[in-house]
């Protein structure tokens, strides 16, 4: 859709598309400024954010919604389409300015992927309804885990989620975890990575945590245990030190690795 009218069933469609990445003004603007109160049903098509939606008034690109509205009022246009976002969004109280986003998910934050059906009467009221197209799904999961029920838990929710094969899954938990449940919780989280599109998974923010019984049942050299136990005791005063913390986790795998 260009800026001349093409008329499909009595409906005339007229665009303000983005022709370049850094246009020097509002280009729906200067659409809407050309266009007369003719009676025409008439849908506008423009690509660009909306100054009320993203709060940045500093884009001299931006739409300011007032500036549609008020073409909608005097009737030059039915209904405003826009393009830019890529989650579906009405914006404003008029029912008759959309985002209907795309019809894939691309990134995470995404919806699941839409498209809106839309019925413009001759009166000018608009009946719009969402649909949902997408096959791909991003999922995005950040539990505060504190002992083995909440690993259960994560592990079940992503076990849960449908069509693994067109699912992009990101786990970030956080919390502090004791031995056995960090282990289950490293476990579990290899199972599922080929099981999804893409799988990115980290454990930077949970806290390694060995219990006393845990220690207890390691068969360390008296040395090695001391070690274990200073580092504990380091990382309960100081839980987010990243040093700490990473000693703690090395010594841990070293041991495991070398049959300690």
């Amino acid at each position: 859709l260009l800026d001349k009218p093409v008329v499909v069933d009595g409906v005339e469609f007229v665009g303000a598309p983005l022709m370049t990445r850094h246009p020097d003004g509002p280009t729906l603007h200067h659409l809407l400024e050309r266009l007369d109160t003719d009676g025409i049903t008439r849908v506008v098509v423009g690509h660009g954010a909306v100054v009320q939606v993203v709060g940045d008034h500093k884009n001299v690109a931006a739409f300011d919604q007032h500036v549609i509205e008020s073409a909608l009022a005097d009737g030059r246009t039915g209904f405003v389409v826009l393009g830019d976002r890529h989650s579906t969004l009405s914006v404003g109280d008029t029912n008759r300015i959309w985002y209907p986003g795309a019809p894939e998910p691309t990134r995470f934050g995404d919806d699941e992927g839409h498209a809106i059906v839309v019925d413009v009467g001759e009166d000018g009221s608009t009946a719009v309804e969402i649909r949902t197209t997408g096959t791909w799904r991003f999922v995005q999961l950040e539990p505060e885990l504190a002992d083995s029920h909440d690993v259960a838990a994560l592990l079940d929710a992503i076990g849960s989620i449908p069509r693994k094969g067109l699912a992009n899954l990101k786990v970030r938990p956080s919390g502090v975890l004791a031995l056995d449940d960090y282990r289950a919780l490293e476990a579990g989280l290899a199972d599922n990575e080929k099981r999804f599109a893409s799988m990115q998974s980290t454990l930077e923010r949970v806290t390694l945590l060995p219990s006393a019984e845990e220690i207890e049942a390691m068969d360390l050299p008296p040395y090695v245990r001391r070690v274990l136990e200073e580092l504990n005791e380091q990382i309960v005063a100081d839980p987010d030190d990243p040093d700490t913390r990473m000693q703690l986790e090395l010594l841990i795998r070293t041991t495991r690795e070398v049959g300690a």
